[in-house]
């Protein structure tokens, strides 16, 4: 039997601890529970963007109204599927089974096409990582290839055989997909027809990457051995500067927010890092943190968010000062599919937190 979301405004005040600047006494501020969602199945991924919510379970693929928490469409599939989706103009994109994915209206989430590919177990040629511009959608699988769809119909572009073995991403710029290619390193290929154009040589594996577009400026993070590298490029290629952080990262990629980066890293601690000027900002240390962080941080304007298994922890942007704790009590993740909680997300513009309190139910925050 299908249950149904409870969107009744509870008035629930979460304790939070807050430090001000100046005084060392704890004062009390009110954190209020908007709603809670209670899904069919396991929630596997959530993605939100502008005024919409995306939640994929193990069987559907929900599209919720984020001040209330009300569904606005649902999609009936069987997606066994990790990855956030995507939301790309008018079309949200959701891989399903592993190796395949499906489109639907961003609007009323009427199917727009569904691009089904096998799967190879030997192979393991499932999708890692995916992403859209105006017109075409990229793929990224374990084992390759790289795919291009047209957004519109769902017809395969072009393909670029690169064997990944690992969670990386891509990002499209200027009519460019941009590939951290592990042991490749990042390679630029046209986006209309797959033909390499330029190849990056970042120390060791090349694991994640995202362009400042302001400051036209291409980031990537690599790890050679145990020590991970932090390469500036031009996006037309040309090396910047290459600078070895002190601490391993084990989500593997950052936040980037008004020209700084925000990670987590092997210390269990969250880091401010200043690119250009090769420096901390700030560092929360490991110290205070009672769990394991194996999600990169949540940046707003003004907060950081962190989470381990038990804990949500705020954080200032500007200065890393501790500004409240969440506790979500949660219990151990139990199906062999998702090794930990999905991360939680943020809906800036109704300034929402999302956060999984159990296996098959969400919870939304306002945050101040």
């Amino acid at each position: 039997m299908i249950r149904r979301i409870a969107f009744t405004i509870f008035s629930v005040f979460l304790v939070l601890w807050t430090w001000g600047c100046t005084s060392k006494h704890q004062r009390l501020i009110e954190f209020h529970q908007a709603w809670m969602f209670h899904a069919d199945s396991q929630v596997l991924s959530i993605a939100g963007e502008r005024s919409q919510l995306l939640v994929v379970t193990s069987h559907d693929v929900y599209s919720l109204d984020p001040t209330h928490g009300e569904v606005l469409w649902r999609y009936f599939s069987s997606t066994y599927q990790t990855i956030p989706p995507l939301l790309c103009n008018a079309s949200v994109i959701a891989p399903f089974l592993h190796t395949s994915i499906i489109a639907f209206s961003r609007l009323d989430g009427h199917l727009l096409w569904k691009r089904v590919s096998p799967f190879d177990a030997h192979t393991q040629a499932h999708i890692v990582s995916m992403a859209c511009d105006q017109d075409t959608l990229i793929v990224l699988r374990w084992f390759g290839p790289v795919t291009a769809y047209s957004l519109r119909t769902g017809e395969p572009m072009w393909e670029y055989p690169l064997s990944l073995r690992a969670k990386t991403n891509a990002i499209l710029y200027k009519g460019m997909a941009f590939v951290a290619a592990m042991e490749q390193g990042v390679l630029i290929l046209d986006i209309k027809s797959g033909a390499l154009q330029k190849q990056l040589s970042p120390p060791g594996n090349a694991f994640y990457l995202t362009i400042d577009k302001r400051a036209k400026r291409l980031y990537v993070l690599s790890m050679a051995g145990k020590v991970s590298y932090l390469s500036i490029f031009t996006p037309t290629g040309t090396l910047l500067k290459v600078t070895s952080l002190p601490w391993q990262i084990p989500s593997h990629s950052f936040v980037l927010r008004n020209h700084a980066i925000y990670f987590t890293t092997s210390k269990n601690s969250c880091v401010a890092w200043s690119p250009e000027e090769a420096r901390v900002l700030w560092e929360y240390p490991g110290e205070e943190v009672t769990g394991l962080l194996q999600h990169p941080p949540l940046v707003t304007n003004n907060l950081v968010f962190i989470d381990d298994a038990e804990h949500l922890y705020v954080l200032s942007r500007g200065t890393g000062n501790f500004i409240g704790l969440l506790s979500l009590k949660r219990k151990p993740w139990s199906d062999w599919l998702l090794q930990e909680y999905p991360m939680p997300t943020v809906v800036e513009k109704n300034k929402f937190l999302i956060v999984p309190l159990n296996e098959t139910t969400l919870a939304a925050y306002i945050f101040p």
